[in-house]
């Protein structure tokens, strides 16, 4: 019973055994007993556990835990041998008993063994220990043989549960493998799905309950035909296995193709009852066999239909083994003729031999006859050069020809492939395009040298034209006359304008456009194209602003007088085509790194617009957006053209945005060097820190640049858009003390102009401390009544508007630093009547030098080389003459040289100044020594202009 309830209660075959002999033990009351298992390792008995009625260790447990018997030896060992029970009387006296000395030390007397038999076949041995003599008892024998059976089928019991709880474990994993990689599926023997894991109903599209008593059909994707499927019903209806590849339709149409297992499960009459299909997503690898397969196909295609490219393939040895028909065709060998022989006798003896005795050299071994041909194929990769190929009939053509090492699948060479390309074609055709290449070439630069010639002879006589004209102007002229020479003057000056845009279009074609690297000013920069186009624009009425993002860096590097020239032809057609409006001028920054920035250059205008067929014509050379425009407003139609090119040298580009009728705004981009370090559009202006200013001007353009300008100085800027919000808003301010200090008045404004609206102001006594500064077009004369304590001319300066600010509200208080700023010139008599002749190339630097000298007083002509200089100065008597150093036809230094020897004879001395890039130490030295006066580096400013006049004004006397 002990042991039998041990047994029941026991969770494995060890814990059972331990229970067994403890429970047998204490039952019987004897003092010791021990449980014996096989290790089949060794072949040997060791003690499985050993209990003690004591509770506590003794020499004959610990013996007992460390012996092991063999087969026989022992009592253990005599019942594994026999497999039945043994009895011993008094253990210490038998002399088989090899524990017999401490069994005596503990007093152990009696002893009886067991085995735990399983199927016949001996598991283990129990023994039990008593502390007196007794003889055998038959009846415990027998209840022993009992519990041993019992212990063999606990055990048989024990091993089947593990057994059980494995194929359970890995029935679990296959099941969680299955369901991470495979597709599985369930069907009754109709087909009608009975379960589908979570893959298959990801892969499918399905639902679960979608797929559930529905046959496979529903992914069926018609790619096969019926017959595949017949097949396949026909295989596991008969109780065997199907494998094969099938393509399923998704639910959303996409195909996929799987690898697909199905077993059939049978019932005891052999009749499947159920199906169970593993699928595994095989579409990459289906579709790359396909494209190989296809490769495959077409190769083979190739080798049968390639009648004009030969291809050859030989053995390691040099054995011809492909020889195609487009190999038959070049060669005139047969296939046949050709096979089983070396590849040398397509080719000339004497280039074999060369490419040997090369190879040999860059080997440092001797390579000669078919290793000449293979052998840098065969160090790897390929070779692909020209060769000459020879004709069965001797006749020999150019061939490419691409030589290929051939390799097993363990990448030994097995042969090479050439595939050659006869190019008698394309190396006559090479020929004859370096033949119209050349000659394309000395067209181009006859045409260059042609334009170059003609553009000088025409500007020659029209410097001369328009030279002799301004000195008919400096005389005594009745109105008639003076009209009929301002004629003559502007004519020439436009046709002189579109002699420079064919020229500057010729050097670019002719790939002989530089750019200069200089320091500007970007802000500068716009600045004066707007005040060069001030006078035109607002004598049409119009607005012309200039504002540049605070972002952009004060100082890049660049050619200056090149963007100028851009954004001169985009303002110059801004203000051809806008009858009413506005013109505005933009920088702003798109990307910078540490070194660069792109800038982003927009004029913006709200004049006439183009339509998307217009849009598409612009910037080609010769090109207008509508021929009616040329009629009406001139031009020869290379503006855009040349100010694409040249956005390009600058590492940018240009575009429009533009609709019919509503504007348009003109772009390009550039990217720029950045200049000196540190150098930041900054300016300290502490004395104007929280300075109230109203801005009244009903352009919203201006207001919001001149209120980003004043921000920009840290004052509180408020912008209205005519004159009776103006006085409003200074009456509230005044009213609760918060007056402005000064205001920035428009000068021509609808409804209250700002020759009214100052009127009011000084009217009031509550606004006696506001300064007035006024903004009006150039040349608008003031009434005499109306007190302003400042006026700029419009478009101001940042730089202008600052002074003027500062000037107004405390005459000490001027900006602590502005080191790219300029002070405005005034137009003043000192260089009054002087006669300035500029030779510069640059036509935009040419005209800015121009009206800045205009702008001083000077009468002021321009030429664009060194050539045409010496003749002007040579018939006309000019004061000064600012020369640039670097020009086509002949530059500054020979130009000065040139002029210096032909004044010699008639005593007349004209001062030169140098205009130059360069500001090197040594380069003013340089231009005094090649006999010039004084020198200036580039960009030129007014103000340079103005103190080099200033300078040798008195040699004019």
């Amino acid at each position: 019973f002990a042991a039998t309830k041990a047994l029941a209660e026991a969770t494995d075959w060890r814990t059972g055994l331990r229970a067994v002999v403890r429970g047998i033990g204490e039952a019987l009351g004897l003092t010791a007993a021990g449980a014996w298992e096989i290790d089949r390792a060794s072949g040997e008995l060791y003690c499985a556990d050993f209990w003690h009625s004591s509770g506590h260790s003794t020499p004959f447990t610990r013996q007992s835990r460390m012996i092991r018997f063999a087969k026989g030896v022992g009592l253990p060992g005599r019942v594994w041998r026999d497999g039945r029970p043994a009895w011993i009387v008094d253990a210490p006296m038998d002399a088989n008993f090899p524990r017999a000395a401490s069994a005596k030390e503990d007093g152990l007397r009696a002893s009886v063994a067991f085995p735990v038999l399983l199927d016949g076949e001996v598991e283990g041995v129990l023994e039990f220990f008593s502390t007196s003599a007794v003889d055998p008892d038959e009846e415990l024998l027998s209840l022993f043989v009992s519990i041993g059976r019992q212990l063999g089928e606990f055990l048989l019991r024990r091993r089947a549960d593990v057994a059980l709880l494995a194929s359970l474990r890995k029935l679990s994993d296959l099941k969680t493998a299955l369901d991470a990689s495979a597709l599985v599926s369930t069907a009754d023997a109709a087909g009608r799905i009975t379960s589908a894991n979570d893959l298959f109903v990801q892969i499918s599209g399905y639902s679960r309950e979608e797929l559930l008593g529905r046959d496979h059909r529903i992914v069926n994707s018609k790619h096969h035909p019926k017959e595949f499927f017949r097949e396949m019903w026909e295989t596991i209806r008969a109780g065997r296995m199907w494998r094969g590849e099938v393509c399923n339709r998704a639910k959303d149409g996409s195909l996929y193709w799987v690898d697909m297992t199905i077993a059939p499960f049978l019932g005891e009459d052999g009749v499947p009852f159920q199906y169970i299909a593993i699928r595994h997503v095989v579409t990459e690898a289906k579709l790359a066999a396909m494209q190989v397969a296809s490769a495959r196909a077409r190769l083979q295609a190739v080798l049968d239909h390639s009648t004009r490219v030969s291809i050859i393939a030989c053995d390691a040895a040099g054995a011809v083994t492909i020889f195609n028909k487009g190999a038959e065709n070049l060669l005139g060998y047969g296939a046949a003729q050709a096979m089983g022989r070396s590849p040398e006798m397509f080719h000339l003896p004497s280039e074999i031999e060369t490419r040997g005795e090369l190879l040999s050299l860059e080997y440092n071994r001797p390579v000669r006859g078919f290793d000449a041909l293979v052998e840098p194929a065969r160090q790897g990769g390929f070779d692909a050069r020209e060769w000459t190929y020879v004709r069965r009939d001797g006749s020999v053509f150019p061939v490419h020809l691409t030589v290929t090492a051939l390799r097993d699948d363990n990448g030994a060479i097995n042969g090479f492939l050439a595939i050659g390309v006869d190019v008698s074609e394309a190396k006559a055709a090479q020929a004859a395009l370096a033949q119209a290449r050349d000659a394309a070439l000395a067209l181009s630069k006859a045409k260059a040298e042609f334009l170059a010639n003609m553009s000088h002879e025409i500007r020659t006589p029209m410097n001369a034209v328009i030279g002799m004209t301004g000195l008919l102007l400096d005389t005594t002229l009745s109105a008639e006359q003076r009209e009929f020479a301002e004629t003559i003057r502007g004519a020439g000056d436009s046709l002189l304008a579109i002699i420079n845009d064919i020229l500057d279009f010729s050097k670019i074609e002719a790939g002989k456009m530089s750019l200069e690297t200089l320091d500007l000013d970007p802000r500068l920069l716009l600045e004066d194209v707007a005040l060069l186009f001030a006078v035109s624009a607002q004598g049409k009425g119009l607005e012309i602003s200039a504002a540049i993002d605070e972002d952009v860096p004060a100082r890049l590097r660049g050619d200056a007088g090149r963007l100028r020239q851009i954004l001169c032809n985009f303002v110059n057609n801004a203000v051809k085509f806008t009858q009413k409006g506005e013109v505005a001028i933009r920088a702003r920054m798109v990307s910078q790194s540490a070194t660069a920035v792109r800038l982003r250059f927009e004029v913006r205008d709200t004049g006439i617009g183009l339509d998307a067929d217009a849009r598409a014509k612009l910037f080609t050379a010769f090109t207008q957006a509508d021929a009616s425009t040329t009629r009406r407003y001139g031009g020869t139609g290379l503006g855009l053209a040349i100010a694409k090119k040249l956005a390009a040298l600058m590492g940018g580009d240009v575009g429009v945005e533009s609709a019919l009728g509503a504007g348009s705004t003109f772009w390009f981009e550039a990217a720029l060097p950045k200049g000196e370090a540190g150098a930041v559009r900054e300016t300290r202006t502490p004395h104007l820190d929280g300075v109230r200013i109203l801005i009244i001007d009903d352009n919203e353009t201006n207001r919001r640049i001149l209120t980003d300008q004043a921000a920009s100085w840290r004052m509180r800027p408020h912008a209205v858009a005519g004159g009776a919000e103006a006085l409003e808003l200074l009456r509230a301010a005044a009213a609760c003390g918060d007056v402005f200090s000064v205001a920035l008045v428009d000068m021509q404004m609808p409804g209250m102009d700002g020759a009214a609206l100052a009127r009011a102001i000084r009217a009031e006594p509550s606004l006696k401390g506001l300064k007035l500064i006024l903004l009006s077009s150039m040349g608008k004369p003031l009434d005499g009544d109306v007190r302003f304590d400042a006026s700029l001319a419009k478009p101001a300066r940042k730089c202008s508007l600052l002074d003027s600010i500062s000037n107004v509200l405390d005459a000490r208080a001027a900006p602590a630093a502005l080191p790219a700023a300029r002070r405005e010139v005034g137009v003043g008599p000192a260089y009054g009547g002087l006669r300035v002749l500029v030779a510069e190339d640059n036509v935009v630097n040419r005209k800015l030098a121009v009206l800045q000298l205009e702008k001083l007083g000077c009468r002021a002509d321009a030429v664009a080389d060194g050539r045409e200089a010496v003749e002007a100065v040579a018939s006309i008597p000019y004061d000064v003459v600012f020369m640039d150093c670097q020009m086509p036809e002949m530059d500054g230094f020979e130009a000065t040289a040139a002029i210096r020897k032909r004044l010699a004879a008639s005593g007349r001395r004209t001062v030169i100044v140098a205009m130059t890039a360069n500001a090197l130490e040594g380069d003013r030295e340089r231009c005094l020594a090649a006999g010039m006066d004084d020198y200036i580096s580039k960009p030129v400013h007014i103000e340079q202009l103005a103190a080099a006049l200033s300078l040798w004004q008195p040699a004019r006397s």
